[in-house]
């Protein structure tokens, strides 16, 4: 994970963060492959064969079977760039609680990263009200997300794993509020294939933009109404 100290950078927004493009690139592929590796051997990933340092949090595998392995994967696929400050997509609700928190931390200075991290880190807190709490949700769930991965085939390949993780190993932050509608609904496991965004538009749950977005994501976030 980085180093606290290497965050003393002014903070800008909720989508920032500082690895560079090629950093994450890196990242990305050694996970991807990790996770082909994980399928075509039928064998776990074990702690000790992952050797990536991290932007943000480790890989912690804590069971051993298959299952436990591709959901850690996903978990570190989706934080790549941050669990909350430098995760890639917000809700317009969890954007506003956030920036409305950080300044009320912060009466003397400008923020910095490693606060909005703190904050960020306050605000996930297990006694914090729903309406506040920050939440980093699989926008398609993970246990939809592992069966997929899972399917028999007769053509697997780097290239078909690589397809499935970029386009449904995608984190959002969004209010617990927000997380307990997507239950009531019954999408807590339920992904839609052709739109992973679907279930924020049955939640009626806004997103703020982000002009980092692929081309890809943002096509079918415009595409649910979700902007």
């Amino acid at each position: 994970m980085i180093g606290r100290n290497m965050l003393s950078i002014d903070y800008e927004d909720v989508f920032q963060h500082l690895t560079q493009k090629d950093e994450v690139e890196k990242r990305r592929n050694y996970i991807i492959n990790k996770v082909y590796q994980c399928i075509k051997s039928n064998r776990p990933i074990q702690n000790s064969d992952f050797n990536l340092q991290l932007y943000f949090g480790y890989y912690n595998l804590r069971s051993q079977d298959v299952n436990a392995s591709l959901r850690e994967l996903i978990w570190k696929h989706s934080e790549l760039t941050g669990k909350y400050c430098g995760c890639q997509y917000w809700s317009v609700g969890a954007k506003s609680v956030f920036e409305n928190m950080l300044p009320q931390k912060l009466t003397e200075r400008r923020p910095s990263l490693d606060d909005a991290w703190t904050v960020a880190d306050d605000l996930s807190g297990r006694y914090v009200d729903q309406n506040q709490k920050l939440v980093h949700e699989h926008v398609f769930p993970i246990a939809s997300l592992i069966t997929e991965l899972l399917k028999p085939t007769e053509d697997l390949s780097l290239g078909s794993i690589e397809k499935i993780i970029e386009t449904r190993a995608v984190g959002c932050v969004i209010l617990k509020s927000e997380d307990d509608v997507i239950a009531l609904n019954g999408d807590r496991v339920r992904g839609d294939a052709d739109n992973l965004w679907l279930r924020y538009k049955k939640a009626n749950i806004k997103l703020a933009d982000n002009p980092s977005w692929p081309l890809s994501q943002r096509e079918l976030i415009e595409g649910a109404g979700l902007i």
